[in-house]
């Protein structure tokens, strides 16, 4: 995340914005049990409400799409990997109102049409291009995930849909918005909590007027930083007044209510979520640096198996969780499998075979940084789990239904192959593509669920097995909180112990254990409560 002061508190601030969308952002995930139709545009949303979620969760360890932000052990360890591979160690993450700079500079660079508009096309092409690196790769990554609210910043286009690409001219109105914003929520931040408040509200109505803030901004017993706070606070008094519209009458003083309302609106405009999805993507983009200085496709070269693991999947901004969970229950269930179908080619590409398509491989290239600030998120164990990600979707841009392949094409610019991974879809398929098998889907209330887990599991021939939750009616999180319409792989079964054995359920996301956005244990009567079917992997 970034380092300064004033973005942290931005970031902060956009979290508590987002708590208000949290569920309906959630739902937008592919289900296991059913396909699901999810815009590009919605599945933006899932890295913010990712991210918010696992740093709620995760207690003094913060997380940030799913990857771990790393102590001072790991980065003098990163030191030591930069310096062995001469590699740099990645810059700091940009914040919003540099992100417009850089952007602007690189615009000719992107723009290789000269037509002074970044199409889909275009974008697409950069986030390949690996010449991208660093906070240049940060900038591309959150130019492409952002550019379909970037793109409505400013009016300067023909058309009135606006629509035909980011301009000059949406930057710079990104960038004059994220420096305002930059400045005004710490001046808002003067205000927040009861003591802060009391400060100024002089007669002690619950309501600040204009001549309580004029006063307070001429009281020299205040510092100079907050007497420059209260006049950001005065510049939008107009417009923090009816925030939350908590008068009689008309409004004309600031409430507690409208300070914490005003942020929130903030951050739910269109610039408020173009600024969340730019963060979010530029700080997920530098931790994929930092995870992956060396670039292997397994970590530990000379013993891929002990890089082939379940935590290696990290699921990114398209939908691809059915997908996802199928290839991290396969990792727990038989790595040697995903050892044999990946092929380095030894020149930047691999091939994968599908054992349920061996007659189609694939050649793909490897993951650039801003790929892997996108999708499956670069990771300490190697490359390996971006490359099947890839290498699915590449696989269902040449071979999968046409309807899918028309609408990714349509919203993405078609070019990032990747993103036909993302149209959401169904475990059941997933798996026998990822391993060549049948497979058979079952009610979690199935009354021999126990010993389906127990021979699945527990037997010399593991098999995979997934599972996930389907829509329900006014609610986007299952009795315990697990998102609905999300696939998850179910890992390990224990049989003994109280509520009929203990399960082990991962979230793609891959966020802390003991969260329902990474992993937990839970018992199979639990599991039972919240979970609509299990895909098993039918031996052969």
């Amino acid at each position: 995340m970034p380092s300064d002061k004033s973005n942290q508190t931005r970031t902060e601030n956009t979290e508590r914005a987002s708590e208000r969308n949290e569920k309906s952002e959630r739902k937008n995930d592919a289900s296991s049990a059913m396909s699901s139709d999810v815009s590009s545009e919605e599945m933006t949303n899932l890295t913010r409400t990712r991210n918010k979620n696992s740093r709620e969760d995760a207690g003094t360890t913060a997380l940030l799409g799913g990857l771990e932000l790393f102590d001072e052990e790991t980065a003098e360890r990163n030191a030591m990997r930069a310096e062995q591979t001469n590699t740099p160690v990645p810059s700091e993450t940009l914040t919003n109102a540099q992100f417009a700079q850089r952007a602007e500079a690189l615009f000719d660079r992107i723009d290789t049409n000269h037509d002074q508009w970044l199409g889909a096309d275009e974008l697409s092409a950069a986030v390949q291009n690996r010449d991208f690196r660093d906070q240049d790769a940060q900038t591309v990554a959150a130019l492409y995930s952002s550019r379909n609210t970037m793109q409505l910043l400013s009016r300067d286009e023909y058309s009135t849909l606006d629509d035909d690409g980011v301009t000059r001219a949406d930057l710079q109105a990104f960038g004059r918005q994220s420096a305002a914003r930059e400045t005004l929520t710490p001046a808002m931040d003067v205000l927040r909590g009861e003591a802060n408040f009391n400060r100024f509200d002089t007669d002690h109505d619950g309501y600040i007027a204009r001549t309580e803030l004029d006063a307070a901004r001429q009281n020299t017993n205040l510092s100079e930083a907050d007497r420059a706070h209260l006049q950001r606070v005065s510049d939008n008094f107009d417009n923090i007044i009816g925030a939350s519209n908590d008068e009689w009458g008309f409004e004309s003083s600031i409430s507690d209510t409208d300070v914490a309302e005003y942020l929130n609106q903030t951050y739910q405009t269109v610039p408020g979520q173009t600024e969340t999805l730019v963060s979010n993507t530029m700080s997920r983009t530098r931790e994929g640096q930092l995870n992956q200085l060396n670039s292997n496709l397994f970590a530990t070269p000379d013993n891929p198996l002990q890089s082939i693991t379940p935590d290696a999947v990290v699921q990114g901004t398209i939908g691809d969780c059915y997908y996802l969970a199928a290839v991290s229950s396969l990792a727990a269930s038989n790595p040697q499998a995903i050892r044999d179908m990946i092929r380095d080619n030894g020149n930047g590409t691999y091939t994968v075979t599908f054992p349920g398509d061996t007659a189609n491989p694939v050649t793909i290239n490897a993951p650039t940084d801003a790929e892997r600030g996108l999708y499956n998120g670069g990771h300490k164990y190697g490359t390996w789990a971006g490359v099947l990600e890839r290498a699915f979707g590449q696989y269902q841009s040449e071979h999968g239904n046409i309807f899918r392949r028309a609408r990714v094409s349509m919203e993405s610019g078609g070019n990032v192959p990747t993103e036909y991974a993302g149209a959401g879809g169904q475990t059941s398929w997933a798996t026998e593509l990822l391993t060549g098998r049948g497979t058979e889907t079952v009610s979690s209330a199935d009354s021999q669920l126990a010993s389906r887990l127990e021979r699945a599991l527990n037997s010399d021939s593991r098999a995979t097995v997934t599972t996930g939750i389907n829509p329900r009616l006014f609610s986007s999180t299952s009795t315990d909180g697990y998102p609905t319409r999300h696939a998850y792989s179910i890992t390990n079964f224990e049989p003994d112990g109280q509520g009929g054995g203990m399960v082990t359920v991962r979230n793609p996301w891959g966020a802390n254990n003991d969260t329902t956005s990474g992993t937990t244990r839970i018992s199979l009567q639990q599991f039972q409560n919240n979970f609509s079917d299990v895909t098993f992997e039918v031996p052969a």
